[in-house]
């Protein structure tokens, strides 16, 4: 199943949420590249937290059959 652009944003966002993660941006960047629709940006308390929300991210996608092209926050 193919999931569109705004239900993987929605899916992103989600994840975020309830991963405590606050601040969440999406920057729609369709009319500037041929790679992504979205470019998310969201924020977490420290280190530890930051990577939780990037590990489930990957967890959640991958599970969703989406690609994950690039992510920050875990080492």
């Amino acid at each position: 199943m193919v999931l569109s652009s705004t239900k993987s944003l929605d899916l992103i966002a989600q994840t975020i949420y309830d991963r405590k993660g606050f601040n969440i941006l999406a920057l729609d960047v369709k009319d500037f590249s041929s790679i992504a629709d979205y470019y998310v940006i969201a924020e977490g308390n420290v280190d530890r937290h930051i990577r939780s929300i990037s590990k489930e991210l990957q967890d959640v996608l991958n599970e969703a059959g989406l690609k994950l092209l690039r992510a920050d926050g875990h080492s």
